[in-house]
């Protein structure tokens, strides 16, 4: 089962005149993302031979329409100085890249622990990527995460393509919460309507809190942010979930993880105080 030693959500930054600029501010906000996550863990475990992947749903579209490169970008942000470089950048599979990315360092690269980010953010200010009939009301976050892989059998990840949308997802979820009832359900934030389905399919499950309300549809954020969270609420101890997404061109990711009874959580995007 693959095992979370540490989990880092802060807003992603935009700042910047030019969407290159942006983009440089995005990567170093992902660097400094890493020293802190890092500087939590035991650091020289993690940076002896361990992929970075940097997965989007959005960013990969501003790399498409300003002829950017993810490499030259790098370079000139001074990455490889600064902090190494990130290695692959995954938008193919836009919500569900991360679950594509794990699959791909632990059966191509064969990794025993990756570093993993999932960023989004408007670069380009469009219209379409601020809401959604889609998802509703967008949100911005960049999340990192430090993963041991470990063993992992076929059935804790699930990688696919259904072509029925939300309802066929859940159907898939709800057959993997079956196999797994000790586990709790992280699934995307979605409008109240959708939720409602999920929380139907899903009735004999424990869902974490849907904060579509606080930051709108985060992209392949959204599972993390809800585990993140739920570990906000109680104390922290070793717990089983299931992290789900779904990508609009039908693409998921289930994966059953465990969450390390010394995990490290950053929760940078924590509620406001009443």
């Amino acid at each position: 089962m693959i095992t979370v030693r540490a989990i880092h959500v802060s807003v992603t930054t935009l700042e910047g005149p030019t969407p290159a600029a942006r983009f440089e501010n995005i990567l170093r906000s992902i660097a400094l993302q890493r020293r802190e996550l890092l500087g939590e863990c035991d650091a020289a475990k993690w940076q002896t031979s361990t992929p970075h992947i940097v997965c989007s749903t959005t960013l990969g579209e501003t790399l498409s329409w300003t002829g950017l490169s993810w490499n030259s970008l790098q370079s000139i942000a001074g990455f490889k100085r600064f902090d190494g470089d990130f290695g692959v950048f995954v938008d193919a599979y836009e919500c569900a890249s991360w679950g594509y990315a794990i699959r791909f360092a632990r059966g191509v690269l064969g990794a025993q622990r990756v570093l993993l980010s999932i960023v989004d953010g408007n670069l380009l200010d469009l219209a379409y990527w601020k809401s959604s009939s889609d998802w509703g009301v967008s949100g911005f976050v960049s999340t990192q995460l430090a993963l041991e892989l470990g063993e992992v059998r076929e059935s804790q990840c699930q990688t696919g393509f259904c072509a029925g949308g939300m309802a066929e997802f859940a159907m898939h979820v709800r057959r993997a919460a079956g196999q797994a009832e000790e586990a709790r359900v992280a699934i995307p934030f979605c409008p109240p309507r959708t939720r409602s389905m999920f929380a139907r399919a899903l009735k004999r499950s424990k869902l974490t809190e849907d904060l579509y309300y606080l930051h709108g549809h985060c992209f392949g954020s959204d599972p993390w942010m809800g585990i993140a969270y739920d570990n906000d609420q109680s104390p922290l101890s070793a717990k089983i979930y299931l992290a789900c997404s779904l990508a609009l061109r039908g693409y998921f990711a289930i994966y059953r993880i465990n969450l390390s009874h010394d995990c490290v959580v950053m929760n940078k995007c924590r509620r406001p105080s009443v």
